[in-house]
Formats: structure tokens, C-alpha cells, sequence
């Protein structure tokens, strides 16, 4: 996944995580309560590799980011193309 920050305009969106309504964008929105711009929208980030587009609050996209998959990491390193001498 490759999380791009949304900006612009405040946009409601639902988080594919954890499935919560959240307020997209970068710039302040009317609130309901006051009647004035002073609202302020959640960080949300747009996976920008698939189709459709998929939006994450910011906890579920750093659950996402800080994955570790087990099958691609390295724990140790061979010092010939042969395989057999481990640094």
C-alpha cells in the first residue's frame, strides 16, 4: 500500500479499516454547532495503488504501514551466490 494524505476541500468519507464516517481534506469546513468554518477534518490517507479508491483514518493506516510481512524479511545475509558461507 502507498498512502497519499487527502487536502483540499472537506469531504466525508469511510474508513476501509474500521469502518467509521471521517472528515477528509485539508482545509476547514461548516459546522452544524456554530454555523462558522471553524471545523477542522480528520487525517485521512487515500491508498493511491488500488482501484477503487480506499481511505484510511490515521490509525488504521499506520497499523497498515508498520506491517511487517514475514515472508520477504532477510535475517541473514550469505557472503558467496552459492548460499552456503552466512555472514
Amino acid at each position: 500500500m502507498r498512502f497519499k494524505l487527502v487536502t483540499g476541500p472537506a469531504v466525508t468519507i469511510t474508513c476501509q479499516g474500521c469502518q467509521q464516517s471521517k472528515m477528509a481534506g485539508s482545509e476547514p469546513y461548516l459546522t452544524a454547532s456554530t454555523g462558522l468554518l471553524d471545523g477542522v477534518p480528520d487525517s485521512v490517507y487515500l491508498d493511491s495503488t488500488g482501484l477503487p479508491a480506499m481511505y484510511y483514518c490515521e490509525s488504521c493506516a499506520v497499523s497498515h504501514a508498520d506491517y511487517e510481512d514475514p515472508t520477504r524479511s532477510i535475517t541473514q545475509f550469505y557472503a558467496d551466490t552459492t548460499g552456503k558461507n552466512i555472514l
